[in-house]
């Protein structure tokens, strides 16, 4: 039998001050000023004043409204998507804190368990999974099926939003090598 951990939308923006690089993930409502000022998210800081303003009190919410002023919106645009997954790259745990991390001491005490678990994540950047890398556990997992006993020699964490190092192509999912990757 399994245990599973289900992390909310937020969770990373208060595992550990000190631990993360640069700084924290921000909250939905703290993500449009810093994504706005990146490089090649022109087409964001050209929005409406009212959908800017829609955007840092429901960042959800705004990215709705902005889609409903293009000219299609049913098209998701590709650059405000991969700014976005972008964005979220940056943050790493930091190797001389990572002791100091949440996420890293909630697998550290999970791993003696001996339990199989099951993590849940609404969040879209992969601290979890680079908190699983710091405890040793070298293999991660997208899969329910994963066979592994225990959380020490595996990990097995569901995205239902997403990942940032989650890319479609082909009606198949690539995973981004150039951050910890999922088999």
């Amino acid at each position: 039998m399994s245990t599973l951990i289900i992390f909310g939308a937020g969770a990373s923006a208060y595992c550990g001050t000190d631990s993360v690089n640069p700084t924290l993930p921000p909250l939905g409502n703290n993500l449009y000023t810093p994504l706005s000022e990146m490089d090649g998210m022109e087409d964001l800081q050209k929005v409406f004043p009212e959908i800017k303003d829609l955007f840092k009190e429901n960042f959800e919410k705004g990215f709705e409204e902005y889609l409903l002023t293009r000219d299609d919106p049913d098209e998701i645009p590709i650059k405000f998507m991969c700014g976005l997954a972008y964005y979220f790259t940056q943050f790493k745990i930091a190797p001389p804190h990572a002791h100091k991390n949440l996420y890293v001491r909630l697998l550290n005490s999970l791993i003696s368990s001996k339990k199989r678990i099951v993590f849940a994540t609404l969040n879209y950047e992969i601290l979890l999974e680079i908190a699983a890398s710091h405890c040793g556990i070298k293999k991660h997992s997208l899969q329910l099926g994963n066979r592994a006993n225990n959380l020490s020699e595996s990990i097995c964490i569901l995205k239902p939003h997403g990942a940032c190092n989650l890319i479609a192509k082909n009606d198949h999912v690539h995973i981004d090598a150039s951050v910890p990757h999922l088999t």
